[in-house]
């Protein structure tokens, strides 16, 4: 595998229109388990932990091979140890978000009407709800009060603490919706007339305040942990670009040569994206061996460094400590066999050591020193330091009656670190395993 690098500044391309599509395996590792809300809601089949690590919510069907059948969610208490349910009286809960301290919103549907519920998870009780348009994602704002609901027209925001409710139907599809964290204000993407995109910006009335309009298909809109910096960078658009917008000026920036899905680094440094071999040579007049790397744009002045990867795109996740880029691919004809590590500062790639497994279902420490991953069933650490992957045995003790019981299919970690919360295969037990010492702690049965 050979390294590649350029570093290239100021470069502006301005393309704009989705000429064809294109469809890839890899991208943005969207496996990652970790406390609090994912962006459009977390499913109630998944496993949830509150931010503050106090709530874990679980969602299974009564009968698991009949996927019509009745959801269940149940919701534990970490502090008391109390397990109770969730009732939604009779309407089908889809996704939830975690609210202010104690509080959890769910989308819930009833034949083709939706509403979104309010429970105080101290008491398990429901405690208000509000008839919505059709919406299957939602958002919560950084005080926790503020909820956006959208489907492909409909926008709704809700004041939890005033309860005040609006409502607006817009025209062309809603492809993403942001609370701006430095202003509160919603952030709406849309594709445009002209074959680009536009981003409204609202109040929480939903009455506009600018529209800002971005040369580049409509996708996800990714912000900086600052909040200053926003891009936008399609996937399956070919010879699209990631486009930069500064959130505080409103305005857009520039385009850069690449694709989607962009990440952020979680210190705010860098953001990591996708280029073709032909859009760098096009574009920029880099020549590049491989079909496919990775640029690595440096958020202070937009500069990036490319570096050369392979015939195919691999899944990749970066660290909580932005020092280290996680790549993987299931593809069999992938350049990649395995878990490849790249080190940010230096720019280096290194395979690790031991069983080949796949990222679907993962945790990493707060440190950013282990990964601890769950792979058909089998509990893996790999050390990000020396790259050594290694099977962890679980020990179930009396528990259960047979060992083949004794495995997980779900793992969540808590917000300091401290514990794993491993989801056992019979659906109702949790395990929590210690991080330090590779062993489970202790047994919760959520029945």
């Amino acid at each position: 595998m050979k390294l590649f690098l350029f570093i290239v500044f100021f470069l502006v391309v301005s393309v704009s229109g989705c000429l064809e599509e294109t469809r890839y395996d890899g991208g943005k590792n969207e496996n990652e388990e970790k406390p609090g809300n994912q962006d459009g809601g977390n499913s109630v089949r998944d496993l949830s932990l509150s931010s503050d690590g106090r709530f874990l919510i679980r969602g299974t069907l009564i009968d698991e091979n009949d996927p019509d059948s009745e959801k269940v969610v149940k919701v534990l208490d970490f502090e008391t140890g109390r397990t109770a349910r969730l009732d939604f009286e009779g309407r089908e809960p889809l996704k939830i978000l975690f609210g202010r301290s104690g509080f959890a919103y769910f989308i819930v549907k009833e034949s083709e009407i939706y509403f979104l519920q309010e429970f105080d998870l101290l008491s398990c009780k429901k405690n208000r709800e509000w008839m919505v348009n059709d919406s299957y994602k939602f958002a919560i704002d950084r005080t926790e009060t503020l909820i956006a609901l959208w489907g492909e027209n409909d926008i709704t925001t809700i004041d939890t603490i005033n309860d005040k409710v609006y409502n607006r139907f817009i025209e062309g599809t809603v492809f993403d919706l942001k609370w701006l964290p430095l202003s509160n204000e919603i952030a709406v993407v849309q594709s445009n007339d002209t074959g680009g995109s536009k981003i409204k910006l609202m109040t929480l009335q939903l009455e506009d305040i600018k529209e800002i309009e971005v040369p580049n298909c409509a996708s996800s809109l990714e912000i900086s942990s600052d909040g200053g910096t926003g891009m936008i960078s399609p996937t399956y658009c070919k010879f699209d670009p990631v486009s930069v917008i500064d959130l505080k000026k409103r305005s857009f920036v520039k385009n850069l040569p690449g694709f989607g899905p962009v990440a952020f680094a979680p210190d705010g440094k860098y953001a990591v994206a996708f280029a073709r071999k032909t859009d760098l040579e096009n574009a920029a007049g880099i020549k590049t061996e491989t079909l496919f790397s990775m640029l690595f744009i440096d958020l202070e002045d937009y500069s990036y460094e490319v570096l050369e990867l392979g015939s195919k795109i691999p899944v990749y996740t970066i660290t909580p400590d932005s020092e280290l880029i996680l790549l993987y691919s299931e593809s069999e004809e992938s350049d990649y066999k395995g878990i490849v590590v790249i080190n940010y500062e230096k720019k280096e790639i290194r395979s690790a050591f031991g069983k080949q497994v796949a990222m679907n279902e993962f945790v990493m420490t707060p440190d950013s020193r282990n990964v601890f991953l769950i792979d058909e069933n089998v509990l893996y650490k790999m050390d990000t330091k020396n790259l050594v992957i290694s099977e962890l045995k679980l020990k179930c003790g009396l528990i259960y009656g047979a060992p083949s019981y004794c495995s997980a299919n779900e793992i969540m970690i808590t917000p300091d670190g401290s514990e794993i919360i491993l989801g056992m295969v019979n659906g109702i037990d949790f395990a929590i395993f210690d991080p330090v010492y590779l062993g489970i702690k202790r047994i919760i049965s959520m029945e």
